[in-house]
């Protein structure tokens, strides 16, 4: 079941002028900061985002020539050393020398020299003795022996441990030290290094080390980055991994993960590591960029394929790239929380001091309600509050005098004479129209005095027109019709007024609201309610903004020949409190006609009591064609229309009609 904006407490506006210009501001400005914050927050988010993936390219890039340039020096020494007489001749001894000088130039590295037949006869760090059964076993050993190179990551090797392995076949000399005497390999050589030794010896980690102590640029880096540790919860940094294709692990930026680089795959693919090590083993050679979810935590990484057995890896949290961000996206938004703030209490600042008049005129009306028309309003101010404190005195000053008539039983005909006098002033009949619109009206109470008006209200580029029906009718109902009048107009003059940015909709919106509250919090148990249709309309424009407060529907006559009616759009004021007013906006082009009235037109009766009815209006404006017709000219048809339907009748209620034509005058 739906329910609607009234029925929600925290949905519904402050009743006070002050509480609904803050609601408005922070409404304003919320509706204006969320988008404009969102955009820059995405904007810099996408910054962060595309500078942290150019930092990983550029590190990726680096990690990647040094591999190559690490894995070519291999290639080119061990064909050096496969060629050297001493190791083609399988002598162990001059093989022996070699190994160790080739020891103290690469410690990190060691070396095997091996007959076909499986023994091996010359070697560094043989502290693990090896059988010729064991040797050959190996896979790369057999395919070294079958005349083939081999290299890659093995998870076993000679020294007991995971270790990057080249496996050549060595070839006899011929007739010279540089010449194959046969086409079948003689013995194999190896050379093994530990996995977590090969970010040293392949020396990234001194290169890495530089790059982040003195920068791409050489400038120097006082705070050098963390390194990732995923293992040990540290979720903060960056690493770079050389990820080999069957999952087998190198961390070369630090000596913090190295002891990942001896487990197995399996394992590795598991652990913590696991989605970071997979976007290696699926690299490309084209690089590519991705968000994993790891350890709990978002990293961004970049991976590119090395070579046929190797894939570089760099990854880095997403919280260090995007902190900075969203720290900033924070304080914007407290800053424009405490903004809120000020620009409120300066509202209110101004909203109590602006409220007061407003407050000294309710009083005023209240006191009229209670029978005390001697209260005035001393004011010496000529703008629009010093016209409603005239007006209120005036229309005191005339209750009073109907008061006190009404009390001595002396209302003679020319009394009443003089009181309908003083309501024609409120009806104004002369200056109606501008250089924008045309506009006729007449009233005609049922008896001397009514409880219908219009008014024809120019606020700068703007003109209101009001048309309105307080409930039943004679003195009492005029009483209201005054208060209800002056309310209106000064509501209308005072919005315009006090805020140029204010639209004409927003005006009638809110004196509609502004009116009704007042009147059915201050006068609802007197059950007066007035029906009331408002327009605006501005210079220049062609749309008409407009609220039907329970009021007869207008006509709205096109040049087209169509003919339309305005439907209602809130309940008659006066009645309940805190009811909502839509304004509606309509198409008002030049030559258009606006053709408004209240229901003493459609009650109007003949001689046999039949009422004039909707029917009749529709009929007759049907027949009028908007764009040549004047207003003037359409309201006498009208009245000499209800006239000839009236005949000898007496007149059932009040009738007014007003009517505004788009256009020049």
């Amino acid at each position: 079941m739906k329910r609607s904006a009234q029925s929600i407490p925290w949905l519904r506006m402050p009743r006070s002028l002050r509480g609904q210009l803050i609601a408005s501001v922070w409404i304003g400005v919320v509706a204006v900061m969320i988008p404009f914050s969102l955009y820059i927050h995405n904007r810099e988010t996408n910054k962060a985002v595309s500078e942290e993936m150019a930092n990983l390219q550029d590190q990726g890039e680096i990690t990647q020539y040094i591999v190559q340039r690490w894995t070519r020096n291999i290639d080119d020494l061990m064909e050096i050393v496969a060629l050297s007489p001493a190791i083609r001749r399988l002598d162990r001894q001059s093989a022996q020398v070699y190994f160790d000088r080739l020891d103290r130039l690469y410690p990190l590295r060691s070396w095997r020299l091996a007959t076909v037949s499986g023994e091996v006869i010359a070697g560094t760090n043989l502290n693990r003795p090896v059988t010729p059964e064991k040797f050959l076993d190996q896979p790369y050993v057999q395919q070294s022996v079958r005349g083939k190179r081999f290299a890659g990551v093995v998870a076993n090797c000679l020294t007991n441990s995971a270790c990057y392995l080249h496996s050549v076949p060595i070839y006899g000399p011929g007739v010279s030290s540089y010449t194959t005497r046969s086409d079948m390999p003689v013995g194999v050589l190896i050379m093994e290094i530990k996995l977590k030794d090969t970010s040293e010896d392949s020396g990234m980690r001194g290169e890495f080390s530089r790059i982040y102590t003195r920068g791409l640029g050489n400038q120097e880096i006082k705070s050098p980055p963390k390194i990732l540790s995923l293992q040990g919860g540290d979720t903060a940094g960056i690493e770079v991994l050389m990820v080999e294709r069957d999952g087998h692990v190198v961390f070369p930026l630090s000596t913090i993960n190295d002891g990942l680089s001896v487990q197995t795959p399996a394992n590795l693919l598991r652990g913590a590591w696991g989605p970071i090590i997979k976007t290696g083993m699926m690299a490309s050679e084209a690089g590519r960029f991705q968000k994993v979810r790891a350890a709990g935590s978002t990293f961004f990484t970049y991976s590119e394929v090395v070579d046929a057995d190797w894939a570089v890896v760099v990854a880095s949290d997403t919280e260090s790239s995007l902190g900075a961000v969203y720290r900033d996206a924070r304080f914007m938004a407290l800053l424009g929380l405490l903004f809120l703030v000020v620009v409120s209490l300066v509202i209110a600042a101004v909203c109590q001091h602006a409220a007061k008049p407003i407050q000294r005129a309710a009083a005023t009306v209240k006191a009229f309600s209670t029978g005390n028309f001697e209260a005035r309003i001393d004011s010496d101010r000529d703008d629009e509050v010093g016209t409603l404190f005239q007006n209120i005195n005036e229309t005191g000053a005339s209750l009073r005098q109907m008061l006190n008539e009404t009390l001595l039983h002396a209302v003679t005909q020319k009394q009443v004479e003089t009181a309908t006098e003083m309501q024609k002033e409120f009806i104004l009949s002369e200056n109606l129209s501008s250089a924008s619109v045309q506009i006729a009206a007449d009233f005609d109470p049922a008896y001397e005095i009514g409880a219908d008006w219009y008014d024809v209200i120019y606020v700068n580029d703007t003109v209101y027109i009001i048309i309105a029906d307080v409930c039943d009718k004679g003195i009492p109902s005029a009483l209201f019709m005054s208060v209800f009048r002056s309310l209106l107009r000064f509501s209308l003059n005072r919005d315009e007024a006090i805020n140029q940015a204010w639209t004409p909709a927003w005006c009638l919106a809110e004196t509609a609201s502004r009116v009704n509250d007042y009147m059915a919090e201050n006068h609802g148990d007197s059950a007066m309610f007035a029906s009331v249709f408002m327009a605006a309309h501005q210079s220049g424009s062609k749309q008409l903004h407009y609220i039907n407060a329970g009021h007869e529907k207008p006509y709205l006559l096109k040049t087209d020949g169509s003919l339309e009616q305005l439907e209602v759009t809130g309940p008659v004021l006066g009645i309940f409190g805190s009811a909502q007013y839509i304004v509606n906006h309509i198409d008002f082009e030049i030559g258009d006609v606006l053709f408004t009235f209240t229901d003493g037109l459609v009650d109007a009766r003949s001689p046999e009591g039949e009422a004039f009815g909707i029917s009749r209006i529709s009929t007759l404006l049907s027949a009028v064609n908007a764009g040549n017709c004047r207003v003037t000219e359409l309201l006498q048809r009208v009245l000499a229309a209800v006239k000839d339907h009236n005949q000898t009748a007496e007149q059932f209620d009040d009738m007014t009609i007003l009517i505004m034509k788009s256009g020049n005058a």
